[in-house]
């Protein structure tokens, strides 16, 4: 065959061996290409059972914190109230003491008045 352009002579059978090593270059770079996609298909999956696997363990851990969390709220509460309810009953028991010495006070005056009239002492002067 001559090349009416260059008016060079091409060897047929040359020719096609290139064709022939170009094509069997193009099969391989479709296997290489193929089996890139498989491996890329199977991190794609690894990473996502990854992923996965993490969210549920992060979920796990954040449903432990808040049990975790709720239930010292619940003692701090419950301890809160009791406390409370212990500070109340001391107050009680201050406001009955004081009533008490209250009334012990003004008998003590009242016995004091009672003795400084009997000794015609002016009780006001002390």
């Amino acid at each position: 065959v001559i090349d009416p352009l260059n008016c060079y002579t091409i060897d047929t059978e040359i020719l096609n061996e290139k064709i022939s090593e170009i094509e069997s270059l193009k099969a391989s770079i479709e296997q290489i290409r193929n089996e890139y996609l498989e491996k890329e298909e199977a991190l794609n999956s690894e990473r996502a059972e990854l992923i996965n696997e993490t969210n549920s363990k992060i979920n796990d851990m954040n449903q432990k914190m808040d049990e975790f969390k709720n239930g010292y709220e619940d003692q701090i509460k419950n301890l809160s109230e009791s406390s409370q309810t212990e500070i109340d009953g001391l107050n009680k028991e201050r406001e009955l003491l004081k009533d008490k010495y209250n009334i012990a006070m003004a008998q003590v005056h009242a016995l004091k008045f009672e003795l400084g009239k009997e000794n015609n002492e002016d009780f006001t002067t002390r």
